[in-house]
C-alpha cells in the first residue's frame, strides 16, 4: 500500500515521500501497528534535516532514501510490537501451565484431607489416582472450582459434585475405561450425573447403565454389568455413601479384592459382583450392610469362610455359589427374616443338616447348597413353607432315608437329591409335591419298588432314578400318564420285560436312558414318532431284532447308543439322518452311534463299532461311560441362560420363567437375568438425558 507525504520547507521547492507498508495479519497486530506508525510520523524538520544533512541549502531530494528510512522506522515498530505479544503469550502459557499444576496439586490436596485417597497414590504418574487429578485440573472442559480445604461434601453441594466428578474419573481409569463396551459420557464436558446411558434388552425394555443420580444429584447406583470392565475396583468407591445399588457383573477380567468401600454405603440394598476374577474373603465390615437386600456375588475366585452376617437382616436374596468357599455354614443365615432364595452350590462348606437347618426363615424360596461337602439328613420341613419351591442337595454326604412323610408343598417344582447315600424307600407321600416337575433321586442306595404313585404325578418332565438298588421289575404302567416328560433315566435299576410302547406318546422326550437293564424284546416302532427326541441310550440291554425303520423319521436324534444287545440288521436308514449321515464310525463333537458292527450282527457304515465278544472292550469304543463323558451330553446341560456358563441340568434345570420372581428387585433386574452384552445394542448413548430414580 503507497503512503503519499507532500512536504514544505521554507523556500523549498515541494518534496513527496512515499513509504511502502506491510499489510497487518490481525486486527489486534493491525490496531497497535496503525498506533505505532501514526506515532512516529516524522516533523517536517527531520524530513528536511535527512533530506539536506549538510544544511548548505542544497535542493536535491532523495525519495529513494527517504521511503527505505520510512520502511525501516516501522518495521522496528512492528518487531518491537510482535516481541511484546509473544512474549505476553509466552508468560500466559509459563502462568496457565504453573496454574495447571498447582490446581492439580490442589485437587490432590482436597481429596487427601478428605481421606478418599493417599498421598503416595500420587507418586506413579500412570496411577488411577494421578490421572484422575490431571484429567480435572487439565483436561475437564467443566472446570469445576476445587473446594477449599476442609470444604464438606456432605453439607456443600459444589464440593459433592467435585468429589463425585472426582472418584468416576478414578473408577474410569482403574478399570481401563478407555476399552469399556460404550462410553455412557464418561469423560465428557456434561455433569457427572449424565455419565449415563439406556441400552435396550432383547427381551424388551430399557436397561439404565453408568452413573445414576437421585433427585438431590447425588449417586444413586453405578451399574457397569458386562463393560469389559478390567483391574480392580478403587476404595475411593467409599466416598459414594448415597450409594444404593452396584452392579458390576460379567466382567470377566476384573479382579483384586472385594473392596471394603462397599463397608462405607449404609445405604446398599444390591451389591451385584459375579462372573469375573475377585479374589480373596468377603470383608467382614459387609455385616454392617444392614439394608442389604441383594447379595449376587457367584463364579467369582473368592475363598474362605464366610464372615458373620448376623447384622444383615435386610438379606432377601443371597447368590455365592461356583467360589472356593468353605466352613460351617448351618447358622450363618439365621437371622434372616427376609431370605427368600439361597445359592451356595459348588463351593466347600461343611455342617451336618438336620431339623433346625434353615428353621427359621420361613419366606425361603428356593435352596441350592448342591456340590458342598455337608452331610445329615434331608432337610424336608423347608417344604413346610408356604412358597417353597426349589431344594437341590445334590452332590453332598448326605444318609439316612427317604422321608416317611412329605408335607403337603403345593408350591413345590424341584428336587434333586442325586449323589448322596440316601437309603430306604419312596414314600408314596411324595405324591403330595402336586407341582413338582424336576425329580432327581439318581445315584444313592434307595431300596424297594419304583411306586406306581409316581405316574400320578403329570407335571413331571425330568424323572431320573437311576443306579439305585429298586426291586427288579417292569415300568408301572401309570408312567404312561407322564406326557410331559422331556428326560427320563432309569439306568441301572434291574428293569425288566418288554419296552413300553407307551413311551411313544412322550412327544416332547429329548432323553431316554434306559441304559444297564434287562430289557428284552424288540424296539417298539412307535418310538420313531419321537420327533424331539436327542439322545437315546438302549445298550446293555437285552434287545432283539432290527431297529424299526420309523427311526428314520427321528431327525433331532444325535446320539444314540445301541451295543450291548442282540440287535441285527443294517442301520443305514439310520445313517441317513442328518446328525450321522457325515460320521465314519467316530465320535464328532456332540455326534455319536454306538452299535455292536464289529463282530456282530449289525451293519453300520457310520457307527462306532464294538466287540459284543470282547467283554473287556480292549479298544475301549464300547465303554458308554467314557464315551459319554467325552460326548459331553447336552442332556446333562442346561442352555446358556442368563448370560452363564452352561450348568448342569440335573443340577439345575429352571427354566427362565421359573426364576423370574427370584430376579425381580424394585422394578429393575439384576444382571444375573440379563442376557449376556451381545443380545444388548445401543440406543443414542451419547444423547441419553440423565436419568433420575427418586
Amino acid at each position: 500500500m503507497m503512503n503519499s507525504t507532500a512536504v514544505e520547507a521554507g523556500g523549498m521547492d515541494d518534496v513527496t515521500v512515499e513509504t511502502e507498508m506491510t499489510e497487518v495479519q490481525s486486527p489486534v497486530e493491525r490496531a497497535e501497528a496503525g498506533d505505532a506508525a501514526g506515532a512516529s510520523l516524522p516533523h517536517p524538520d527531520e524530513i528536511r534535516a535527512s533530506v539536506n544533512p549538510r544544511g548548505n541549502g542544497n535542493k536535491f531530494c532523495s525519495r529513494k532514501g527517504s521511503a527505505t528510512l520510512m520502511v525501516f522506522t516501522l518495521a522496528m515498530i512492528l518487531v518491537i510490537v510482535l516481541s511484546v505479544i509473544i512474549g505476553v503469550t509466552v508468560s500466559n502459557r509459563e502462568e496457565e501451565s504453573s496454574y495447571r499444576a498447582s490446581s492439580q496439586s490442589h485437587v490432590q490436596d482436597y481429596v487427601t484431607d478428605l481421606g478418599i485417597s493417599t498421598r503416595d497414590q500420587f507418586i506413579d504418574d500412570k496411577s488411577p489416582q494421578f490421572l484422575a487429578t490431571q484429567w480435572l485440573a487439565v483436561y475437564d472442559e467443566m472446570n469445576l472450582k476445587v473446594p477449599e480445604i476442609g470444604t464438606n461434601p456432605d453439607t456443600d453441594d459444589e464440593a459433592y459434585q467435585f468429589v463425585l466428578r472426582y472418584v468416576m474419573v478414578v473408577l474410569y481409569y482403574a478399570t481401563g475405561g478407555e476399552n469399556w463396551k460404550y462410553q455412557f459420557n464418561f469423560l465428557s464436558a456434561k455433569s457427572t450425573c449424565a455419565w449415563n446411558g439406556v441400552l435396550l434388552s432383547s427381551q424388551g425394555g430399557f436397561i439404565s447403565f453408568g452413573l445414576v443420580c437421585n433427585q438431590q444429584k447425588r449417586a444413586f447406583a453405578v451399574y457397569l454389568d458386562a463393560m469389559d470392565l478390567t483391574g480392580e475396583l478403587p476404595f475411593e468407591l467409599a466416598a459414594l455413601d448415597t450409594v444404593t445399588a452396584l452392579d458390576f457383573n460379567f466382567n470377566e477380567e476384573l479382579s483384586g479384592d472385594l473392596t471394603r468401600a462397599i463397608c462405607s454405603m449404609p445405604d446398599l440394598e444390591s451389591l451385584s459382583v459375579g462372573y469375573n476374577k475377585i479374589s480373596g474373603n468377603i470383608p467382614g465390615c459387609i455385616n454392617a450392610l444392614q439394608n442389604l437386600r441383594l447379595l449376587f456375588l457367584p463364579n467369582t475366585q473368592m475363598r474362605g469362610p464366610l464372615p458373620n452376617m448376623d447384622r444383615m437382616v435386610s438379606l432377601e436374596r443371597v447368590f455365592l455359589d461356583d467360589n472356593r468357599f468353605e466352613g460351617d455354614i448351618t447358622t450363618t443365615f439365621d437371622n434372616m427374616p427376609e431370605l427368600r432364595f439361597l445359592f451356595l452350590e459348588d463351593n466347600a462348606f461343611t455342617g451336618s443338616i438336620d431339623s433346625s437347618f434353615l428353621a427359621s426363615n420361613e419366606k425361603l424360596i428356593q435352596v441350592d447348597i448342591s456340590d458342598n461337602r455337608l452331610d445329615g439328613e434331608i432337610p424336608v420341613h423347608l417344604m413346610e413353607f408356604g412358597g417353597f419351591q426349589l431344594l437341590d442337595l445334590h452332590g453332598n454326604a448326605l444318609v439316612g432315608p427317604m422321608p416317611d412323610e412329605f408335607p403337603e408343598a403345593p408350591n413345590m417344582l424341584f428336587l434333586a437329591l442325586h449323589d448322596n447315600d440316601i437309603e430306604g424307600t419312596i414314600n408314596p407321600s411324595i405324591t403330595n409335591l402336586t407341582m413338582l416337575f424336576h425329580l432327581d433321586l439318581s445315584n444313592n442306595t434307595i431300596e424297594g419298588d419304583i411306586i406306581p404313585e409316581l405316574g400320578t404325578m403329570r407335571n413331571l418332565t425330568y424323572l431320573y432314578l437311576g443306579q439305585n438298588d429298586f426291586n427288579a421289575g417292569q415300568l408301572p404302567d401309570s408312567f404312561a400318564d407322564l406326557t410331559k416328560m422331556e428326560e427320563f433315566s432309569v439306568k441301572s435299576t434291574d428293569r425288566a420285560g418288554d419296552l413300553p410302547d407307551f413311551i411313544g406318546t412322550w412327544k416332547e422326550l429329548v432323553l431316554l436312558d434306559l441304559d444297564d437293564n434287562d430289557f428284552g424284546g424288540n424296539i417298539p416302532s412307535s418310538w420313531g414318532d419321537l420327533s424331539n427326541l436327542e439322545f437315546l441310550l438302549l445298550n446293555d440291554n437285552l434287545l432283539i431284532g432290527e431297529v424299526p425303520d420309523t427311526f428314520e423319521k427321528l431327525v433331532k436324534l444325535r446320539a444314540a447308543f445301541l451295543e450291548g444287545n442282540g440287535l441285527e440288521g443294517d442301520l443305514a436308514h439310520m445313517c441317513k439322518l442328518a446328525a450321522f449321515n457325515e460320521l465314519e464310525g467316530d465320535l464328532d463333537g456332540t455326534e455319536v452311534l454306538v452299535a455292536d458292527c464289529d463282530g456282530g450282527d449289525i451293519t453300520c457304515s457310520c457307527c462306532v463299532c464294538c466287540d459284543p465278544d470282547d467283554p473287556n472292550d480292549g479298544n475301549k469304543k464300547c465303554n458308554d461311560h467314557e464315551l459319554i463323558t467325552n460326548l459331553n451330553p447336552q442332556w446333562d446341560l442346561s442352555i446358556q441362560e442368563f448370560g452363564m456358563t452352561s450348568a448342569m441340568r440335573r443340577d439345575l434345570s429352571i427354566e427362565l420363567t421359573f426364576l423370574s420372581n427370584a430376579t425381580s428387585m424394585n422394578g429393575r433386574k439384576p444382571a444375573y437375568q440379563r442376557p449376556r452384552r451381545s443380545a444388548f445394542f445401543c440406543i443414542n448413548v451419547n444423547n441419553v438425558d440423565p436419568l433420575v430414580l427418586g
